[in-house]
């Protein structure tokens, strides 16, 4: 049975691919106590690696129970509510508790714009059923947003093309020699895309009323980190001391020192929209 008072004191980390979820997932679990597993409703096939060839528990995602028969698979399309419910109940279940003492620690479910869709959506405005069920049930949103969204694109290309996600001080990919050659014209539409997925992505939480926390990327990975925190943890209700060596998990991969046609990129996304470029370069 989903214990529903866990449930209410969990919270949602919504953001976009290469928004620094993982980023900030990784860390506030460190401050905070909380349970942060791996993207409970992420697609997972090749890529159930880690980014640098290790692999990852994704015993209590969507895909695996849908897969091992533990959730009846006609609850999806035809009573998702229900189905969101039962598979809540299975993750609280399926994930290590976090706290020593065995007391269950609340969840930090990160969740991507896609996710969101899992169980479908509802009319009017084709509002995802899953982000419904959960502002419905009380859960706060912590939304991370990134302001450069050429900086988003550029980042997603990269990664995609070295097969590295995440970096960490004990793993950093190859720089490829010579750069990456990206193409300025699908760089600047994914940018776009990006940019309205994520207004689209805020239209939503504000029809339903959602409790939100905006941080911005570029806010939480720079010299003001230590406040980003403070105010999540503030939003969070959770008053604890930060540990003196609470520090990221992962870090900056620096995408665009890899680009190797860099200016040409920002010259068009400049020439498109300038407000695709959210930062100095």
């Amino acid at each position: 049975m989903l214990d529903y008072d866990l449930l209410r004191r969990s919270a949602v980390l919504l953001g976009d691919y290469r928004t620094g979820t993982q980023y900030l997932k990784l860390l506030l679990s460190q401050v905070t106590g909380f349970r942060a597993p791996v993207e409970p409703f992420g697609h997972f096939d090749d890529r159930s690696l880690d980014g640098h060839g290790e692999a990852i528990d994704i015993g209590h995602t969507l895909e695996t129970v849908v897969r091992e028969g533990a959730l009846d698979t006609r609850d999806l399309i035809l009573d998702p509510n229900r189905a969101i419910a039962a598979y809540l109940a299975l993750l609280q279940a399926r994930v290590p508790q976090g706290d020593p003492r065995g007391e269950p620690s609340p969840f930090l479910l990160d969740i991507k714009y896609d996710h969101c869709f899992r169980f479908g959506a509802e009319a009017p405005g084709r509002t995802p059923t899953l982000l419904r069920w959960l502002v419905a049930h009380r859960l706060p949103f912590i939304h991370l947003i990134r302001r450069d969204a050429i900086g988003q694109a550029i980042s997603a290309a990269v990664a995609e093309e070295r097969g590295v996600w995440l970096e960490t001080d004990r793993f950093r990919g190859d720089r490829p020699a010579g750069g990456i050659y990206l193409d300025p014209a699908v760089i600047v539409d994914a940018a776009i895309a990006h940019r309205e997925a994520r207004r689209e992505m805020q239209a939503q939480l504000a029809r339903l009323g959602a409790r939100v926390l905006v941080i911005a990327y570029e806010d939480a990975i720079g010299p003001g980190r230590p406040g980003q925190l403070r105010r999540a943890m503030r939003f969070l209700d959770v008053w604890v001391r930060m540990p003196a060596e609470a520090a990221p998990v992962t870090r900056s991969q620096a995408s665009h020192e890899m680009v190797a046609n860099l200016p040409e990129i920002l010259d068009a996304a400049l020439r498109a929209d300038p407000e695709l470029v959210g930062r100095a370069y």
